[in-house]
């Protein structure tokens, strides 16, 4: 009886399992399968306004499902340890750390779960299209849903773009006017398909998505400050130039905004001041540069803190006048940058600091290319992050050949662990344990240290330095590695840039005495100077007085140890 029981069992059990395994096989074959396909539209998954990489997992998991883009988080279109390094670093960094692009199984934490994921896809790369996307590595930053960027032609007034307007129902949301360009409104959940379709009518030039980015850093922390030492910012000051009190060079920051009371950047703030958001010069918003964050009033520290007040930190230019340009929070959208970036370019600003990242796609895929090259031409110096994502090439809008692009270095001149622009970047710059200003209404202290290397605080080095080279003459893009060594000077690891160095380069002139057409500092020149100085009072002339920057109203030692420095160091062709 036992036995009839036990083969019954077994019976009811193998049919089961058949039964079992036909179902699934059948429903297998009739519910289409979930994966990034060339046909699936990505829409905005989770209603935050933005398709980005949350929104591809949603629709495609990486853990079941075969989706590389999905776990590409460093956008380089291959899978490696890259990837799986970016995610340690701020799984190490703990909770405050929190990315969701990052969070590979969007389960709201960062851990060694989602690197077992990434790890399943090494060694594949991310080809398009995928999710509807030509160019699906754009998920990485993302792009604004439900909206849409048009650049007419030359020419094309609002009666020509109206019949577009109304043709798509798009709501126009503002305008560009040195590009021609506006942002529009739409209910279409496929900003792909409405980006091609939009491209083909007469009178557009161009349509693009408007890109998401990020700002490139997290909360600063305490600790002290070693950069300004490094890069010889103090004997730049002492024998090339402090900037010109009468008429400092603009800086626009481009960033969160500015704390423009802050005791230690208030005597260097513009007058000049807008909110990129605030469409209307009527409105009371439209110059508050308010910070909540603290990234753009802790770059505005590196540039301009004032020196020798007693008060916090020294910034890189001691005359300087600060443009605040509020353009976005915590995150940023490149509508608004450019918006920013527009006004910016008519302020007389000589310099632009940009900390920010949107994205690795072409420099023809973000509108905001067009108002770089206007301002290169107009000889504004550019100065972007390089980004903080391992990557050898330079995030936009650092890779955009109109901008100075900064990678990150630690004291010791090596790279840091994140930074980008490895083989690309033009120079690099200090990045690791910077302090500076904070806003005071977030911490009463008013400074404090990014507690990790990133090229947020690397670029507004450059920028600084580049501040002072204006003030000297106007600069292009000659804060390049070649430029920096000048076949005078020994080429630091990783072409960190030398203020000191990159500025005599540029002010030689001063101590070419003689005006030789050797454009050396030479022989003749210290002789000259020596004279003077053996001279005592009555050989006092004031051509001769280079130390400090101004002179001090006498010719001493530190005039010759000035001039004997630089003795045998060759200027720049004329």
């Amino acid at each position: 009886m036992i036995s009839k029981i036990n083969k019954l069992s077994i019976f009811v059990g193998v049919l089961l399992i058949a039964i079992t395994a036909i179902f699934l096989l059948v429903n297998k074959l009739e519910i289409p399968k979930v994966q990034a396909a060339t046909d699936q539209t990505i829409t905005d998954q989770n209603g935050d306004g933005i398709i980005n990489l949350v929104d591809a997992r949603i629709l495609a998991p990486p853990a079941t499902t075969s989706c590389p883009v999905c776990v590409d988080i460093n956008g380089d279109k291959k899978i490696d340890q890259k990837d799986i390094d970016l995610i340690r670093h701020y799984i190490n960094l703990g909770n405050n750390a929190y990315k969701p692009k990052l969070d590979v199984n969007n389960d709201g934490v960062l851990n060694q779960a989602d690197i077992d994921i990434i790890q399943n896809y090494v060694g594949q790369t991310v080809t398009g299209p995928a999710f509807g996307l030509d160019n699906p590595s754009e998920l990485t930053f993302g792009f604004r849903a439900n909206e849409i960027i048009v650049k007419f032609k030359a020419g094309v007034n609002t009666a020509g773009k109206n019949p577009i307007f109304t043709k798509y129902n798009l709501t126009n949301d503002s305008s560009l006017n040195l590009v021609n360009a506006d942002r529009l409104r739409t209910t279409e959940s496929n900003v792909e398909s409405l980006q091609k379709q939009i491209a083909q009518e007469p009178g557009v030039e161009k349509v693009y998505k408007n890109h998401v980015g990020e700002w490139l850093t997290n909360d600063p922390q305490w600790s002290n400050q070693w950069a300004p030492k490094k890069i010889n910012i103090e004997k730049a000051w002492y024998g090339e130039t402090i900037g010109n009190a009468n008429h400092p060079v603009k800086v626009a920051i481009i960033d969160t905004g500015v704390d423009v009371n802050h005791p230690d950047l208030q005597a260097h703030i513009s007058s000049l001041k807008r909110d990129a958001s605030v469409f209307s010069p009527l409105d009371p918003n439209y110059t508050n540069v308010e910070d909540i964050v603290g990234h753009g009033t802790f770059v505005a520290g590196i540039i301009g803190a004032v020196v020798n007040n007693q008060i916090a930190v020294a910034g890189l230019v001691p005359n300087v006048e600060i443009v605040p340009v509020k353009a976005g929070g915590v995150d940023v959208n490149e509508y608004e940058i450019a918006t920013g970036f527009e006004w910016a370019i008519d302020q007389d600003v000589k310099v632009i600091s940009m900390s920010f990242g949107l994205g690795y796609g072409n420099d023809s895929d973000y509108l905001s290319h067009d108002l770089l090259k206007f301002a290169r031409d107009k000889g504004i110096t550019l100065v972007a992050s390089a980004g903080n994502f391992i990557h050898d090439d330079c995030i936009y809008p650092a890779r955009d050949p109109n901008v100075v692009c900064v990678g990150a270095t630690k004291a010791d001149d090596s790279l840091c662990d994140l930074t980008d622009g490895r083989k690309d970047a033009k120079v690099f710059a200090p990045g690791d344990a910077i302090v500076s200003t904070y806003p005071t209404n977030l911490d009463s202290s008013g400074i404090r240290t990014s507690p990790e290397c990133v090229t947020s605080w690397s670029a507004p080095y450059i920028a600084g330095v580049a501040a002072l080279c204006h003030s000297v003459q106007p600069l292009g893009m000659e804060l390049t590695n070649p430029h920096l060594s000048c076949a005078n000077f020994a080429t630091t690891q990783f072409g960190r840039v030398d203020a000191w160095e990159t500025l005599w380069y540029r002010n030689c002139y001063k101590w070419n005495f003689d005006n030789s057409a050797d454009n050396k500092v030479g022989v003749d020149d210290v002789q000259a100077l020596l004279w003077h100085y053996y001279a005592g009072p009555i050989g006092y002339n004031k051509m001769y007085d280079i130390f400090p920057v101004g002179g001090d109203g006498k010719i001493d030692d530190g005039d010759v140890l000035t001039i004997l420095e630089r003795a045998n160091l060759d200027c720049p062709p004329r």
